[in-house]
């Protein structure tokens, strides 16, 4: 059961891409678990978008959750202004 989660880990969110997978820091298998749940069920309601690329899988918001984000939490935007000086 233990490598099934860690081998569904790898695959959905590192492409299946084992070196990928140990380059992280350690997590416990706990960690993994709960990861993977909160990913599936941001993608399963449309909230981020998975988009594989060649090297690796990407996760982005969709426009509508970024710009809720922004129009409540304002600091988010002040730092992508502060990156762009």
């Amino acid at each position: 059961m233990d490598l099934h989660i860690i081998a569904t880990t790898i695959q959905e969110l590192f492409g299946g891409k084992v070196e990928d997978f140990l380059s992280q820091s350690t997590l416990f298998l706990s960690d993994f678990t709960y990861l993977r749940i909160v990913t599936e069920s941001l993608v399963r309601r449309s909230l981020i978008d998975q988009m594989k690329l060649n090297d690796g899988i990407l996760f982005t918001p969709q426009p509508m959750v970024m710009k809720y984000v922004k129009r409540n939490h304002p600091f988010v935007d002040s730092e992508e202004k502060s990156a762009e000086d």
